[in-house]
């Protein structure tokens, strides 16, 4: 065996062993991360989708003059923001960042639901 595989994969054990004593150490083990990890996976991959939500729903309120420029730019950021934060959440899925694995994106939590 090559030494230099040798070393990542003990390095590899010892950080999942790390961190499999921190997910112990929260209330519930499970189903925290894997929420979070979901959530991560979704907003990275179907947070593009903000653009064209944020256009029809500007439109929808004030009219194709807003939807054109205020939706598109709103939809902009909001679609960058929340594949970014998808990308973060699923990188740190097992760390329980922020308190309790709580979602960093709040209003909607998925882009599918309804803001509140």
């Amino acid at each position: 065996m090559n030494k230099g595989l040798h070393i990542r994969i003990m390095t590899l054990t010892f950080v999942f062993i790390l961190f499999s004593g921190v997910m112990l150490l929260s209330d519930v083990y499970a189903q925290e991360p894997l929420t979070k990890l979901g959530r991560g996976i979704s907003n990275a991959t179907l947070g593009f989708l903000e653009l064209p939500m944020n256009i029809q729903s500007v439109g929808k309120e004030s009219g194709i003059g807003p939807a054109i420029s205020y939706g598109l730019l709103k939809g902009a950021g909001r679609a960058i923001l929340r594949t970014f934060l998808g990308i973060y959440e699923t990188a740190t899925f097992w760390i329980p960042i922020p308190d309790n694995f709580e979602p960093i994106l709040t209003n909607p939590e998925f882009i599918f639901e309804k803001e509140e």
